[in-house]
């Protein structure tokens, strides 16, 4: 087999070598390049240079495709490939995004991944400069878009947390035994719940009814506050109750009256 070698200097050539990769060598595949990253007016160059020769255009620049065997009679085809790209078609404009491309079955190459110019990452679609995420990620048809796995199981099956720029806790999400938890500090103190039931509590790890919420306090301070910020006469702050197939609901709540007073009210009010 003949394989093709640098010597360190950036000099090539091929070499005869009976297997791969060598025993008691230097050469650790079918091709080893090792010399000194350069640069040349501000660009880098590096270990290796793949050039595109194609006229200005957007999308065009240098890429690898990697081949495989899919056929019994030995036929090669291209399975994947990385590849540099100009973003756009204007003259003296260098900006570049890498691209990672797979292919299906019968199919052509198609792009999975970019990373544009700016370091904005996009899978399964182009980052958007808008909206100026560092990540988007779309769906491909009919699947999901993300999945957080634990590391083991019955433990916290996957996370999602933020932090400040001195990497402190300032929130945080994660599932445990088919529990949604919302947290926040960085002793990531839960703050809210959503339980296999689908019960959600606020201040408690067990809730037993739809929305249960609970305060542990000596102050008068209000465990809900319903607040209309409208001060005309007749606002109202409320809670209604309604039971499905009624066409009336009973309203609990303060009458506004329009000059700095309110009034507790029960409001009989046709629904919508």
């Amino acid at each position: 087999n003949q394989v093709l070698q640098t010597d360190g200097s950036g000099a090539l050539s091929f070499a005869t070598v009976s297997g791969l990769p060598l025993s008691g060598g230097t050469l650790t595949g079918a091709l080893q390049i090792t010399s000194a990253k350069t640069q040349s007016g501000g660009a880098p160059i590096g270990n290796l240079l793949i050039a595109d020769s194609t006229s200005l255009a957007a999308n065009v620049g240098g890429g690898i495709t990697f081949q495989g065997v899919y056929h019994t009679g030995g036929n090669i085809t291209g399975l994947a490939s990385i590849e540099a790209m100009k973003e756009t078609a204007t003259h003296n404009q260098y900006g570049g995004a890498l691209v990672l491309k797979t292919r299906q079955d019968q199919g052509a190459m198609t792009e999975r991944m970019r990373i544009d110019s700016s370091g904005r990452v996009g899978i399964g679609l182009t980052p958007n400069a808008t909206t100026n995420f560092a990540l988007d990620i779309q769906a491909t048809s009919g699947g999901n878009a993300l999945r957080l796995k634990g590391r083991s199981a019955g433990g916290n099956e996957g996370w999602l947390a933020w932090t400040d720029n001195s990497d402190n806790v300032e929130a945080a999400m994660y599932a445990t035994a088919n529990n949604l938890i919302f947290a926040n500090t960085t002793s990531y103190t839960e703050r809210m719940r959503i339980d296999s039931s689908g019960n959600v509590g606020i201040g408690t790890s067990s809730p037993s009814h739809l929305l249960e919420l609970v305060r542990s306090s000596t102050d008068f301070g209000a465990t809900l506050e319903i607040n209309n910020t409208n001060s005309a006469n007749g606002s109202v702050g409320a809670m209604r109750f309604v039971t499905e197939n009624e066409s009336t609901g009973l309203m609990i709540g303060k009458h506004s009256s329009g000059h700095g007073t309110a009034d507790f009210a029960f409001i009989n009010q046709e629904l919508n």
